[in-house]
């Protein structure tokens, strides 16, 4: 009895200091790619910035099973799980690239080319552990070619588009890359519909050009 005691507490320390979703292969933000169509595009170039914010502690807890009963689990989200300042500032530089790659923007060379800046202030994000999620608060500001100011906030969701196997199956590095990737699909069609001389939308949820659905 002492010896199958001490089995199941060293099996408890094992579930609690093992930390989620360690084992997979990290994968860099940049393997996120831009999914949709290009409808527009301009001469000018394109710089993106960001203003960042540092993510709050959190902790996480779950239920495993030991012994063939459901046990309480619980320990600090690594800091390294969080959408990170290092990870918002990837994600606007990737923004810019992809609209330079597939032809929304031009590439920047000539002296006189104007450019055209864009602005992500990113708020709030969370981070759920179980199922590696991720959620992200940010504003984007830029200007039409009209020279008037557009500015759109998202709430973005890695797992908005994702199938029940995928969301069965994703790790932190893909969780992030997933979070990219859906900034990608939502932002990049809003820039477009602005180069059109065509106002986006502010109200919709859950649609290309909109906010990310919720789960």
């Amino acid at each position: 009895m002492t010896r199958c005691l001490r089995l199941i507490l060293c099996l408890l320390c094992t579930v609690v200091v093992m930390p989620p979703a360690m084992a997979a292969k990290r994968i860099p933000l940049s393997d996120a790619r831009y999914s949709g169509t290009v409808t527009a595009n301009s001469p000018s170039a394109v710089v993106v910035e960001a203003t960042t914010f540092t993510p709050d502690e959190q902790t996480w807890s779950d239920m495993a099973m030991v012994g063939g009963l459901y046990i309480p689990v619980f320990g600090k989200t690594k800091t390294e799980f969080f959408f990170n300042p290092p990870d918002q500032e990837a994600l606007a530089a990737i923004l810019a690239s992809e609209l330079e790659r597939v032809g929304v923007f031009a590439p920047a060379g000539a002296v006189d080319q104007p450019v055209v800046p864009i602005r992500l202030v990113f708020k709030k994000g969370t981070y759920r552990h179980s199922d590696n999620t991720y959620t992200l608060d940010v504003a984007m500001a830029w200007t039409d070619p009209q020279g008037e100011p557009i500015e759109k906030a998202y709430v973005l969701n890695s797992h908005a588009r994702l199938t029940r196997w995928q969301k069965l199956n994703t790790s932190v590095w893909q969780g992030k890359m997933y979070l990219v990737r859906e900034a990608l699909d939502v932002m990049i069609p809003d820039i477009q519909q602005s180069l059109r001389g065509e106002a986006p939308e502010t109200d919709a949820e859950g649609m290309p050009g909109g906010t990310s659905a919720q789960e």
